[in-house]
């Protein structure tokens, strides 16, 4: 990793005569570990006070691109990188975000993107412990409804989102991505996004016929878990919704539902594969993952 003195930016890379560098500050209690773009760390550890976070804009020709803004909120550090190669923004949110707000900005974001003022996104986040169910769901696939639950227009059935878990919503032009429009083709994508991020983390995560999401071996029993959900939603042949993750969920939440509509199969996370691995650690393995799933 490029680590720079102070507030300084990264040592290899120059800007360009006719870029500045300008440091922003923000009124905010959280720290960002470092900002990761393409193939290149130019995300570095802040060091600023406790009260105050500092951003930065640069151009540089290693980049091909600008790094339009970096603007944070209240818990979510966004960032948009704009060149030859990628037009679209990374979200994290570091702070759960409620299921209705997520899917009003998503909303947002579609409708945004179709009309041609905004790029495509990917947001990772959590959500608090709840339940979603999608257009498939069976009424008595909900076994205990011990938490929120949420009707949604995505595919498949019932899920839980919560603590521990990394929510990756996807909002992709498929009419600028593929030559024609494929939704099979997306999903396909989807699945070996996963699939990449898990092997960088040593994990053989799995296709497996009529079974949707990805799965992997336990090998404290040799059973066959999912660890990642699949559920997708197209307008306009814009993309939302997306994928789930587990990392270090409570399994046990699991309970009051069951998931996907298996009632023989069950969840398995990163934490309980024995993987230490954090929400920061699998954010990166997903960006690395991207191009390679997302060419």
């Amino acid at each position: 990793m490029v680590r720079p003195r102070g507030l300084e930016p990264p040592r290899d890379l120059t800007p360009t005569a006719t870029s500045t560098l300008r440091v922003y500050r923000f009124r905010h209690g959280r720290k960002p570990e470092c900002f990761i773009i393409g193939n290149k760390t130019l995300g570095f550890p802040i060091r600023s006070n406790a009260r105050w976070q500092a951003c930065f804009m640069l151009r540089c020709d290693a980049l091909e691109g600008l790094i339009l803004g970096c603007s944070m909120k209240r818990d979510c550090l966004a960032l948009s990188l704009g060149g030859k190669s990628l037009a679209m923004d990374w979200l994290v949110s570091t702070e759960p975000v409620e299921y209705e707000t997520a899917l009003a900005q998503m909303e947002a974001r579609v409708a945004a993107i179709r009309a041609g003022s905004e790029q495509e996104a990917v947001w990772l986040l959590e959500h608090p412990a709840l339940y979603t169910a999608g257009t498939s769901a069976k009424a008595d696939d909900l076994l205990d409804a011990r938490f929120p639950v949420y009707q949604t227009g995505r595919g498949g059935e019932y899920t839980y989102h919560g603590p521990g878990q990394r929510v990756a919503y996807a909002m992709l032009d498929l009419k600028k991505r593929q030559s024609e429009p494929d939704i099979k083709r997306y999903v396909w994508s989807l699945e070996e996004w996963i699939i990449r991020s898990l092997a960088s983390l040593g994990v053989v995560g799995e296709r497996r016929e009529g079974r949707v999401g990805i799965w992997v071996v336990d090998p404290k029993d040799g059973l066959e878990k999912k660890i990642a959900a699949l559920g997708v939603r197209v307008r306009h042949w814009v993309t939302f919704h997306g994928v789930s993750i587990n990392v270090s969920p409570d399994l046990s939440h699991f309970d009051g539902i069951v998931p996907c509509g298996l009632a023989s199969y069950g969840v398995t996370s990163l934490k309980n594969l024995g993987v230490d691995a954090d929400m920061q650690t699998l954010n990166e393995a997903l960006r690395e993952a991207w191009s390679h799933a997302f060419p």
